[in-house]
């Protein structure tokens, strides 16, 4: 939590020193002025716990440079050509609706004249800001699991690759343990961060001496009917089914596959939202195994 704490921190601080000097000089040296720091997360909706741990990740670090100082300097705020600055946060809620983040984006700078926005969260979310932010002259700096955004030639923005590493690996370590020898994967096509998880699975999994019987790959963005996926994976009689989505595919993923019958374990690249509890039911979910994980 620690280490996470200071990356945070010292990447907040890069951010926001590259902010200073994207926005025109202050006109009252030696005054404290206000930085206004962007936040775009999903605070509301099915993955809410992933925005809300990025917003107090950021709180955290912006509470501390206002009061202490970036590293080697002495608060209160930062410290830049003579001139200090105070932090403040001004978020957008994008409700995890890629369409919104764009939306997000310009409205930060309209309402607030951001020049950096912390977030948001998936590939397909950072890419819909990056449509936007060099026009609106916005550092981003976005949270994804797959590198294809360091590949896109975007001069403001600086990315942190969540390491797909860090649910596939022990996630197909656990499979082994619980004594399962085959399984098939239902990853969501339309992100490469979790496609890339289920080949982190599928590759230990394998070096361990079991074996993926199928590998699917749907657009969870567009399917809303898992039914005829489920029956063919299930013709395949695995011991489990790992499945690499986000709430709410996941729970339609696995609503399905209980209605055609599957009746074995599954296992989850990421913890289960409340809602999902309900609409699955905690019966049928016995015996499956889970990832769970936060900024903090």
């Amino acid at each position: 939590m620690k280490k996470r704490l200071l990356a945070v921190l010292i990447c907040f601080s890069l951010m926001v020193a590259s902010a200073l000097m994207l926005s025109p000089a202050s006109a009252s040296a030696g005054e404290m002025e206000t930085l206004n720091y962007g936040v775009i997360a999903p605070v509301t909706g099915p993955v809410a716990k992933f925005g809300l741990g990025l917003l107090r990740a950021v709180q955290i670090a912006t509470d501390r440079i206002n009061n202490n100082g970036t590293l080697g300097n002495n608060g209160p705020g930062i410290l830049v050509n003579g001139q200090r600055y105070k932090i403040k946060i001004v978020s957008y809620d994008d409700k995890f609706d890629p369409a919104m983040d764009a939306i997000g984006l310009r409205r930060l700078s309209e309402r607030y004249d951001v020049k950096v926005v912390q977030g948001p969260i998936a590939v397909p979310h950072v890419m819909s800001a990056m449509s936007l932010n060099v026009e609106l002259g916005i550092l981003l700096g976005s949270q994804a699991g797959s590198d294809s955004l360091q590949k896109t030639g975007n001069p403001l923005i600086i990315h942190d690759r969540i390491g797909v590493e860090w649910a596939g690996i022990p996630l197909a370590e656990g499979a082994i343990a619980q004594g399962w020898k085959n399984g098939c994967i239902v990853a969501d096509g339309s992100n490469p961060g979790w496609v890339d998880q289920g080949l982190v699975f599928k590759k230990r999994f394998e070096e361990l001496g079991g074996k993926i019987l199928s590998y699917e790959k749907p657009d969870a963005s567009m399917t809303t009917d898992y039914h005829s996926i489920m029956t063919k994976v299930k013709a395949k009689d695995p011991d489990f089914i790992f499945i690499s989505m986000l709430d709410p595919q996941l729970a339609v993923a696995t609503l399905h596959a209980r209605d055609i019958g599957y009746s074995k374990p599954f296992i989850f690249n990421s913890e289960l939202s409340t809602e999902t509890e309900k609409v699955v039911g905690l019966k049928n979910l016995e015996g499956s195994v889970l990832n769970i994980w936060q900024y903090l």
